[in-house]
């Protein structure tokens, strides 16, 4: 048996009514705004890294570095403010984006006099990756406020979740800025979205679903214990990097609003202060299949609640293979089997999928319609399915 523990803040303890007790809906707290420094792009020589000879590789277009720090007089390595100098070499597109799109980038420094080869400039490889969303301006000034999905607050997301550790959620590198494009630097996951990974086995054996669920919820726990609600949380929104996954994709996050014990809005998290619902805030808001019933009613909702709803339907696909409902509404039969007359034990006998009686009883937990009936985070994470064995896969490799 493996032991899955997790420490809990007191507000992941708060359950649906005592969060609806506390008072009428209130709208999203905002983010700070996003930093972002100046960049340019340039041509630049580039060589391999010093383990492998520091040859040179040639020069290259789609070298981004930063501008708006000067370089420090005695170490042509690094900024004046000490920190070491980064470029990055934009090197494929990885797919696209509403925005631009997402590129594959080696991270580069400057070449040293001790790795230099005759005393030539240039820049060298440091070994690592990283992921660049390559943001049009254009696009963020024609389609603002037309879109639920907003790169500059996924960027301040980002930046604030980051600020702590970003545990299992993606890692803000830096973000930089030219004339035409704005570029998030983001940690490099090297294996894909964890639903490729289902799609590939057809569906999880139980220890394997359990090991990348337990990897889910610490993410959730991360923005759980920042105050944040992700509103779209997935299995394609989940990046593999070696054993672990990574939560991305923040460009719907709210901020949730607490009240301190004399019932005044407060914009951080403690642990006497309660979290509020938030007002209602259209059906766009994530994909069909993993939206709860109160964002497809367009209700009032607790932001932590929509997102262990979501968990429930990626555990789910985990085990089955399959998603439970294609969308929590009333017409659907099977949202009204499993979710509002709890029978998703007999759904899945009755697909002849096997599942164990502890496994079906927390996604039943989890899948309730009503909010005030589903578990919390922390009853979650208490559940006996959470400390079975798990099943570790092998770390993926860089593609």
């Amino acid at each position: 048996m493996s032991t899955f523990s997790c420490h809990l803040s007191p507000h992941s303890t708060h359950t649906y009514t005592q969060i609806s007790s506390a008072g009428p809906p209130r709208p999203s707290l905002p983010f700070s705004p996003p930093i972002i420094n100046t960049g340019i792009r340039i041509r630049h020589q580039i060589y391999d890294t010093p383990a492998r000879g520091c040859t040179l590789i040639g020069s290259k277009d789609n070298i981004l570095t930063r501008t708006d720090l000067g370089i420090c007089a005695t170490d042509p390595t690094k900024h004046i403010d000490g920190t070491e100098i980064r470029a990055y070499w934009i090197y494929r597109k990885l797919k696209k984006a509403i925005y631009g799109g997402v590129y594959l980038a080696y991270e580069l420094r400057i070449k040293t006099p001790t790795t230099q080869s005759n005393s030539s400039p240039g820049y060298e490889l440091t070994g690592s990756y990283v992921a660049i969303k390559k943001i049009e301006w254009s696009k963020v000034r024609s389609l603002s406020g037309r879109l639920i999905e907003d790169p500059l607050k996924e960027i301040a997301c980002t930046q604030f979740l980051t600020e702590e550790g970003g545990g299992n959620v993606l890692r803000s590198i830096i973000s930089l800025s030219d004339e035409k494009y704005l570029y998030s630097i983001l940690e490099y996951c090297n294996g894909g979205e964890l639903f490729d990974h289902v799609e590939a086995s057809g569906r999880f054996t139980e220890p394997r679903a359990r090991w990348w669920f337990r990897q889910i919820l610490s993410g959730l726990k991360v923005l759980q214990d920042r105050g944040v609600c992700h509103r779209d949380m997935s299995l394609e929104n989940m990046m593999v990097n070696n054993s672990s996954a990574l939560i991305i994709d923040m460009g719907m996050c709210l901020r949730i609003p607490y009240q301190d014990s004399a019932g005044n809005t407060v914009s951080g998290v403690s642990g006497t202060a309660t979290n509020r619902l938030l007002l209602r805030a259209g059906r766009g808001c994530g994909k069909p299949n993993y939206m709860s019933p109160e964002i497809l009613a367009e209700q009032s909702f607790d932001g932590f609640s929509i997102d262990l709803w979501a968990c429930g339907v990626m555990l789910f696909i985990m085990v089955t293979g399959v998603p439970p409902f294609d969308r929590a509404q009333p017409q659907d039969p099977r949202f009204s089997m499993a979710a509002v007359n709890s029978q998703l034990r007999q759904m899945l006998v009755g697909w002849n999928m096997a599942a164990s009686e502890e496994c079906m009883d927390l996604m039943q937990r989890m899948l309730r319609a009503r909010p005030e009936e589903r578990l919390t985070l922390a009853q979650v994470l208490q559940h006996n399915w959470m400390n079975g064995e798990v099943d570790q896969p092998e770390h993926g490799n860089v593609t």
